[in-house]
């Protein structure tokens, strides 16, 4: 092996993906059992490795040196062989700072909360500190030094400023996992922000629910302020075309937002700082910005929803043609799974069967990355299943005027247009809600997937 990484489970890494790009030199994944790990490290067939989960404090006996990012974060995610000589570094140290400027998030004279104690933690406890932490403890399922509190004390969380998830839990393939409740407890906290080193998925169930704390008293003063949770490219929902919008922008009310991050640029900064000691040649910081957001848009799935009739079928397909990538469509896994058509599953189970329906379609591809997603009219009006679709999707409402709308063909909720147009008036909020981005598709095709490229790599 020239360059490559070292764990126990590697299948769902980004590093091969990082590295390929950072240079055309090879890089391996490497799964070793830790039975395996003593014999692999003392053959010293490599130039430099990366380490993982779970052999970041298990290679250091095996080291010649360490480097002070090392000795400080008592964790080696990265090895170096010069001479046959094996030096320990530890990225994530870097690649935790990188993240933490990356989200906003003021480190200065802070009370942080690490959950975890393993080679992650410690590094971002070394981070922590440098960027001027005042106080810091590790909450932990079973206490055993110093600095170490309960996880499951909601003493544990007073005063905490900054929240941190050195943990697996919610790593896929448990990806629904989250390693506390954060809204019990956040009325202990005065929060400037949340990051979760898991990368994969994009946003975890603790992101999430950081996200969704919007207007909270319990927001610390660094919180910041947002007028919309993306951006805004569509025009506005109308009922007619040249009519008046019905429906104010998502960005019409600012409110206070938490700060909230996964570790897909810790990931990248971590990388970046590892070839350079691979090579010893230094990259410039924003190669990092430049690689984040390619795997960031390369990763996270479109999600299309939007009235029936709106378009998400034709604009998925043109996309998947576009950029490669495959569709798949919520109603059809519905009827797959089913074993019955759309209209028969109303005319069975109610609305309320096929929705429950839905619900499992989108949980067993809202896990995947990559996708196309075209969801039924009505998916998004479960806030479980919007929650799902944002771990690794971007949510991207296709506007479409109520006038251009289509009636009938099928459709069990809108067989005319006076269902259509009282369907559309009662799911607007939800959508609006819903969306990450607005398109406007009351143009033509290719405008429509123009808009929507500039979120693709």
């Amino acid at each position: 092996m020239l360059y490559g990484l070292i764990g126990e489970h590697l299948g769902h890494s980004f590093s091969r993906d990082i590295h390929g790009r950072l240079s055309s030199d090879p890089y391996e994944l490497c799964e070793l059992r830790p039975d395996e790990l003593g014999d692999f490290l003392r053959r010293r067939d490599f130039r430099g490795i990366n380490v993982t989960i779970p052999y970041k404090q298990a290679v250091m006996p095996y080291l010649d040196e360490l480097e002070e990012s090392a000795r400080g974060a008592g964790a080696v995610n990265t090895i170096v062989n010069r001479d046959g000589k094996l030096r320990g570094y530890n990225t994530d140290y870097d690649g935790f700072i990188a993240l933490a400027r990356h989200a906003g998030i003021d480190f200065g004279g802070a009370r942080v909360v690490i959950l975890g104690a393993g080679g992650a933690a410690k590094a971002v406890r070394a981070a922590a500190l440098a960027m001027g932490a005042a106080e810091l403890v590790n909450a932990v399922r079973t206490v055993r030094g110093d600095g170490q509190l309960p996880i499951d004390d909601p003493a544990t969380y007073d005063g905490c400023n900054v929240l941190v998830n050195a943990t697996p839990v919610g790593m896929y393939p448990k990806w629904q996992e989250a390693p506390i409740e954060l809204q019990a407890l956040l009325p202990r906290m005065q929060l400037r922000g949340v990051l979760d080193c898991i990368y994969n998925p994009l946003r975890t169930p603790l992101v999430l629910d950081a996200r969704s704390l919007a207007g909270s008293p319990a927001l610390g003063d660094a919180a910041g302020t947002v007028a919309a949770r993306g951006h805004v490219n569509g025009r506005g929902p109308r009922e007619s075309v040249g009519g008046t919008s019905e429906a104010r922008s998502t960005a019409a009310s600012p409110s206070t937002v938490l700060p909230a991050e996964g570790g897909l640029m810790m990931l990248v900064a971590q990388a970046v700082k590892a070839r350079e000691y691979f090579t010893g040649e230094s990259i410039p910081d924003e190669v990092i910005e430049k690689e984040y957001r390619h795997l960031l848009n390369t990763k996270q799935n479109i999600v299309l929803c939007g009235m029936p009739s709106s378009g998400k079928s034709t604009v998925a397909k043109a996309l998947a043609e576009r950029t490669g990538r495959r569709v798949v469509d919520t109603d059809e896994i519905v009827a797959l799974q089913a074993d019955m058509e759309i209209p028969e599953i109303f005319a069975r189970e109610g609305e309320q069967g096929f929705r429950a329906r839905e619900t499992v379609a989108i949980e067993s591809i809202a896990s995947e990355q990559g996708l196309i997603i075209a969801t039924g009219g009505g998916a998004v009006l479960k806030p479980e299943n919007v929650r799902m679709l944002r771990s690794n999707g971007l949510v991207c409402l296709l506007e479409r005027d109520l006038a251009l709308l289509t009636p009938g063909g099928g459709r069990p909720l809108a067989p005319d247009r006076s269902a259509l147009r009282a369907l559309w008036h009662r799911r607007l909020p939800a959508y609006l809600a819903a969306a990450d981005v607005r398109i406007d598709n009351n143009g033509t095709l290719d405008h429509t997937i123009s808009q929507l490229l500039s979120y693709v790599d």
